[in-house]
């Protein structure tokens, strides 16, 4: 699965539903983001819907929302959008970033998918979302493929930097947040990140943050043939 909430990689629906036909299948599909906070979320949603019944439903990022919208409220309303996915046939996964209690105090667990971001402590949430009565859990997984040998590439410490906002990194403790954060290396390494998160996790979400969504289907179908 690929999500796609960032802007550089914002599919519109026609581009999502060509995708779509394209390359996806029964075990691989693209999945699109919803951030709630936004004031057009039910129509940008109601649009998807018309192509796919699988999509994530998060408070929204403040990097991509407006000024007007970076504090609107989205508890309720997030509490009654995904209760009506869920009763509608729609496969819900709900993002659990700085909203983990929301989650676990969720209904209808059989039919909600707990969607967890890939970081330090992701094997103690994903075994909190378990304890809690979700059947499925997901892992939002960042991946960057690159050389082998190449030093860190900057897109990468940035991303780490904004994940661990407000905290000092030291040069000792880049490399191991970078692999805390993104599954990031050539082919044969990624693939072998994959295999243990999947050990941990029924699904797995990859965000691309070094190709775009055409490169990055076809880069996952040949590292999904190496598994």
């Amino acid at each position: 699965m690929i999500d796609a909430e960032y802007s550089d990689y914002c599919l519109n629906p026609t581009f999502f539903r060509q995708l779509t036909n394209k390359f996806c299948s029964n075990s691989f599909s693209l999945l699109p983001t919803i951030q709630i906070k936004r004031e057009r979320h039910r129509k940008i949603l109601s649009d998807f819907l018309e192509t796919t019944k699988k999509v994530v439903i998060v408070p929204g990022n403040k990097v991509y929302l407006r000024d007007k919208e970076k504090n609107m409220p989205f508890r309720n309303e997030m509490k009654r959008l995904v209760e009506e996915l869920s009763l509608n046939g729609t496969k819900v996964f709900v993002g659990t970033e700085k909203n983990l209690n929301l989650v676990t105090k969720l209904k209808n667990k059989e039919k909600i998918v707990p969607f967890a971001l890939l970081n330090p402590n992701i094997k103690n949430e994903i075994i909190k979302l378990k304890e809690s009565g979700f059947k499925e859990t997901a892992i939002y997984t960042p991946f960057y493929i690159v050389e082998k040998g190449n030093k860190t590439p900057q897109k990468l410490i940035k991303y780490v930097e904004r994940r661990e906002a407000g905290k000092n990194i030291s040069l000792k403790n880049l490399k191991r947040l970078v692999q805390s954060y993104i599954v990031a290396g050539t082919q044969k390494e990624i693939v072998s990140s994959i295999k243990k998160l999947s050990k941990l996790s029924t699904t797995l979400v990859f965000h691309p943050l070094n190709l775009n969504p055409s490169e990055a289907i076809k880069a996952l179908q040949k590292i999904r043939s190496l598994i």
